[in-house]
C-alpha cells in the first residue's frame, strides 16, 4: 500500500500554471496555444472589470483539453473523457463556484450570446436561455463567453501566466486533497 501524498492549495495553483503554460494544444476555434489563449482571455476579462473569480475562470477553463491529454498518455491515471468535465473535476477540488459554474455553463451562454444576434431562436437556444436564468452565475458565464469569443484570434500583448497566481492563490479554496 503507498502512502498518500497530501498538496497544499498553494501546489496545485502552481502546477496547474505549468500544466497551462506547458501545453501545446489549442482550444477550438483558436488561432493561438492554451497558455497564449488563457492569458488573453484572463486580459480581456480584466481589462472589461469582470471579477477575480471570472479572470480566474477566464484563465483556467481550457485546461481540460490539456488534463484529457495527459490522461491519455498515463492510463495509471484516469479521470474524465470530456474536457469540460475533466476541467471541472480538476479545478473543483480548490475552486470555488464562482469560478467552476461559469465555466460549467460556458456551453449555454455561446448558444445564448450566438442567438441574441437577431436570428431567429432555436430550440437549443431557448434551452440554453433556460438553463442559465436559474444559475446566479449566469452573467458571469457570459462574460466568460464573449472574452473567449474575442481571445485567441491572433497575437496580443498580455501579462505573462505568473502574473495571475496571486490572485488564484487568493481565490482557491485552503482545503488539501489526497492523490
Amino acid at each position: 500500500m503507498t502512502a498518500a501524498r497530501v498538496f497544499p492549495a498553494e501546489i496545485f495553483v502552481d502546477q496547474t500554471l505549468v500544466m497551462i503554460r506547458d501545453s501545446n494544444r489549442r482550444i477550438a476555434g483558436s488561432t493561438v496555444p492554451l497558455h497564449e489563449h488563457a492569458r488573453q482571455a484572463a486580459a480581456l476579462a480584466s481589462a472589461a472589470g469582470a471579477s477575480n473569480a471570472t479572470i480566474a475562470a477566464a484563465l483556467l477553463y481550457g485546461i481540460g483539453d490539456a488534463l484529457v491529454a495527459s490522461w491519455s498518455r498515463h492510463p495509471s491515471r484516469s479521470g474524465p473523457t470530456d474536457p469540460v468535465q475533466a476541467t471541472l473535476s480538476h479545478l473543483g477540488l480548490h475552486f470555488p463556484e464562482t469560478v467552476t459554474a461559469p465555466i460549467s455553463l460556458l456551453a449555454d451562454a455561446r448558444i445564448y450570446l450566438r442567438e441574441n444576434q437577431g436570428l431567429t431562436p432555436t430550440p437549443e437556444g431557448r434551452a440554453a436561455e433556460r438553463r442559465l436564468g436559474h444559475s446566479p452565475h449566469a452573467s458571469a458565464a457570459v462574460e466568460l463567453a464573449i472574452v473567449d469569443t474575442k481571445a485567441g484570434q491572433g497575437p496580443m500583448i498580455t501579462p505573462p501566466l505568473g502574473d495571475y497566481r496571486d490572485l488564484l492563490h487568493t481565490i482557491c479554496n485552503r482545503t488539501l486533497y489526497l492523490v
